[in-house]
């Protein structure tokens, strides 16, 4: 394959993923809130084990918001004619999305565990 080929990489401007980048702001800060509120009024972790389904919430709406992005592009295909690889911001979105949901899954599933009551 040429290099006249290769695929090119889309540009989406932060500008346009600042709602993404909200709610995923939103789940990290309901998480450290949360742990600092239960460590505050030595409460056992049960809100901050509660604030993973907060987290998973969030990371899963911007994975949904997310996919809906590369299917207009993939479906577009046939009348822009090439492909386009993902935004690199788009890439950060994404990756940052699957760490809060792995986070907010275990923080769900055992944070209350950590501490015993």
């Amino acid at each position: 394959m040429r290099s006249s080929d290769s695929p090119r990489r889309a540009y989406v401007p932060w500008s346009r993923l600042w709602v993404d980048v909200a709610l995923l702001s939103g789940g990290g800060l309901a998480m450290i809130a949360s742990l600092t509120a239960d460590l505050h009024w030595n409460c056992h972790l049960t809100l901050f084990a509660r604030s993973g389904a907060v987290a998973v919430l969030m990371s899963a709406i911007v994975a949904y918001r997310s996919l809906s992005k590369h299917y207009k592009k993939m479906f577009l295909l046939p009348e822009r004619g090439k492909i386009l690889l993902t935004s690199r911001n788009q890439q950060c979105v994404d990756v940052a999305t699957l760490i809060l949901s792995v986070v907010g899954t275990v923080t769900w599933a055992y944070a209350d565990l950590f501490v015993g009551k």
